[in-house]
């Protein structure tokens, strides 16, 4: 048996706690009803990622994980907001792509837009593939789809318009046996600047690993505008360019220029694909940035940094790309992975000399390796993965792979893996190159 003792309150603090009570009860609103659960989460949703709102420096998710709120879907041949055969649907939380509902694909490319149009931000989606292709899908499109990025909005679309206006960010996974980059870049209607050249090729291969089965991986793009975009795999820079523009040889991407007033892109919508695979997203989210160009790092056309790059061999996109860019190029595609010949190896941008033939050998790794340099020819620096050791050509910075100790290939037991977009081969006989060199005058007044 429980003992109660009554409680007596002095009349002092029966008084406190009443008249608190009578200013709550004075100050809510007495005309309004509460807002539904739904309009009180979309509100605050666009009040915390306005830009100068507390959102800044936070994420913030733009799926809420119950339902569409907020997205529209434009699917191709129907119309803004018809959401055909249920293609984008939730369930158990995830945002979900899918096809049951197609007899084939027939090139119905799909897109789910947010409702807010943003300039400087972060993104960052969890996303897998699952299951098999829809019937009909195009063999590119396997394991395929994309976030889009700076995009028109979908009212903007024609109703057969298969894709909109966009930077396109490519997530694709690997088929279980060959090697398959992702967080790619493709540019629908538009066109973007690496190293100071414009780029007009329709995709880019970033360089990141690739990622098999049906595993989650989180994809991060941070987004300054039109000074640049980065693509961040696992905290890793996998590929960067800058100034996305209209390209006016699309005739509806010269159209939105000319409303626009230029071809320059700055910002736009964000939007999720649907390219014939299924796919899932368990986070879409977004951290606003400070709209600051101090914070987007150095330009790549500078004055200083563009006098430097002009100074050296004229560059492709593609070897920019490994030599500039610290990309890779795909294993088993070097002109240089099975050259045999007497000669050397020389850098591709200031022409020094790298590596004798005679330390070449075959590793069967995808690159050409060398179990040697010449002497003072080579820089090493740990990696930006922080794990590995690049290697650099020690006269003009120039990326060409990464060295590895330990593996017993040689004698020697040393592996520069190579990428022979930075390099050329001056046969035997053949005078080398003179090494251009370049004085750094970034810090002389």
């Amino acid at each position: 048996m429980v003992r109660r003792v009554p409680v007596v309150l002095p009349l002092g603090l029966i008084a406190l706690a009443t008249i608190v009570l009578f200013s709550r009860l004075q100050t809510a609103p007495a005309t309004e009803p509460p807002a539904p659960e739904t309009d009180r989460n979309a509100q605050r949703l666009v009040a915390e990622t306005r830009p100068g709102s507390s959102a800044e420096g936070r994420w913030v998710p733009l799926f809420n994980g119950k339902d569409l709120s907020g997205w529209t879907p434009k699917i191709r041949y129907h119309a803004a907001g018809e959401n055909f055969a249920n293609t984008f649907r939730v369930e158990d939380g995830l945002l979900k792509v899918r096809y049951d509902g197609y007899d084939q694909f027939d090139e119905t490319f799909g897109h789910l837009f947010y409702e807010t149009p943003y300039s400087h931000y972060r993104l960052r989606v969890e996303y897998r593939f699952v299951g098999e292709q829809c019937e009909g899908g195009p063999g590119w499109a396997l394991r395929n789809s994309g976030v889009m990025i700076h995009g028109e909005r979908p009212e903007q679309m024609s109703k057969d318009q298969d894709f909109p206006v966009s930077i396109e960010v490519q997530l694709l996974g690997g088929d279980g046996n060959r090697n398959r980059t992702t967080s790619n870049l493709c540019t629908p209607g538009t066109n973007v600047v690496m190293d100071g050249e414009l780029i007009r090729t329709h995709c880019i291969s970033s360089s990141s690993k690739t990622y098999h089965g049906e595993q989650w991986v989180t994809a991060e793009i941070e987004v300054r505008g039109n000074q640049v975009i980065r693509h961040l795999l696992d905290g890793e820079n996998v590929l960067e360019y800058n100034k996305p523009q209209y390209d006016p040889r699309d005739a509806h991407a010269k159209e939105l220029a000319q409303q626009a007033g230029g071809l320059m892109l700055s910002g736009g919508t964000i939007s999720l694909q649907s390219e014939s695979h299924p796919c899932d997203f368990r986070k879409v989210e977004i951290m606003v940035l400070e709209d600051d160009p101090k914070h987007a790092g150095k330009a790549m056309d500078d004055k200083q940094q563009r006098e430097r790059r002009n100074s050296y061999n004229t560059l492709t996109p593609e070897e920019a790309f490994v030599i500039i860019r610290k990309g890779t190029e795909r294993p088993g595609t070097g002109e240089l992975l099975h050259v045999k010949d007497p000669g050397t190896f020389v850098c591709r941008r200031c022409n020094a000399a790298l590596y004798h033939s005679e330390d070449k050998f075959e590793s069967h790794c995808g690159w050409p390796s060398f179990d040697d340099e010449i002497d003072g020819a080579v820089r090493r620096q740990t990696d930006a993965d922080g794990r590995r050791v690049e290697i650099l050509c020690k006269n003009c910075d120039g990326h060409l792979g990464h060295v590895f100790e330990g593996e017993r290939f040689t004698e020697k037991n040393t592996r520069h893996c190579v990428n022979s977009l930075s390099m050329k081969f001056i046969p035997e006989g053949e005078t080398l190159p003179p090494m251009i060199v370049v004085q750094d005058t970034a810090n002389k007044d």
